[in-house]
């Protein structure tokens, strides 16, 4: 199986929704936040100086992330999520890859995200990359009960590999 990521196109703007409210329906919960985001990412995301990115398995979106900044001024690492079918193949590894290369490109200096413990796949993986628990110091999300941190100048890429090592 071949895995492309590319970056948003609007042809694959349904499948960002599908694949967002997959995992939250599953999950969590749809908060209005994620409908605001899922449906205007061009105002949320996009226009703001973010990014989203599609994984394509055989022509198929299968997988999605984004980067975007907050209000605050404060970066955001947002709406992963790999359709069941598709998970155990490194789908979302690559998709953090790349959102990791992204924002070091663009100069962002911390990425923050927000979670729920019951993704504890998500959460390990996180920490893989070297995200750090934080305080919840602002109510993001209602079903948020992790806010975790990755300071990107704290990470050194491996030159031909693209993977991240931390410490």
């Amino acid at each position: 199986m071949e895995i492309q990521i590319t970056e948003w196109r609007d042809a694959y703007s349904e499948d960002f929704k599908r694949l967002s409210l997959e995992w939250l329906q599953k999950y969590v919960e749809v908060e209005p936040r994620d409908i605001e985001m899922i449906e205007h990412p061009y105002e949320v995301i996009l226009n703001k100086g973010g990014m989203t990115w599609f994984a394509l398995a055989d022509d198929k979106v299968v997988g999605t992330i984004s980067v975007l900044q907050e209000e605050s001024g404060e970066w955001e690492l947002a709406k992963m999520a790999v359709t069941e079918e598709y998970k155990g193949y490194g789908i979302s590894n690559r998709l953090i890859m790349e959102a990791l290369a992204f924002s070091r490109k663009k100069g962002i200096e911390k990425l923050v995200l927000y979670t729920n413990s019951v993704l504890a796949p998500a959460v390990h993986q996180y920490h893989k990359y070297g995200f750090v628990d934080v305080p919840i110091m602002e109510e993001t999300y209602d079903t948020a009960d992790l806010k975790m941190e990755l300071k990107l100048n704290d990470a050194r890429p491996c030159d031909s590999t693209k993977f991240f090592f931390f410490g």
